[in-house]
């Protein structure tokens, strides 16, 4: 789990639940009936060849993905 060419760690990691894969939800109930689970990463990175158009030293890359729980497997869906 790591950017820049693999010199630096990723820090900004959030992590939502949902029942219906749209009420999300940082903290489920534990009796919550959660099936999709939602991780979005973050990081500022920086922009060595825009500085020439915009005065820019780094700007936000972020990367998500959906998970779904079948009644057989997990699957990757988003």
């Amino acid at each position: 789990m790591r950017w820049d060419m693999g010199t630096q760690p990723i820090t900004n990691i959030a992590t939502s639940f949902s029942p219906d894969n749209k009420t999300w939800q940082e903290q489920p109930k534990p009796s919550a009936d959660c099936r999709f689970v939602r991780v979005v990463a973050t990081e500022p990175a920086p922009v060595i060849f825009l500085r020439i158009f915009q005065p820019l030293n780094s700007t936000t890359v972020a990367a998500a993905s959906v998970a779904a729980k079948t009644e057989l497997s997990a699957r990757l869906i988003q």
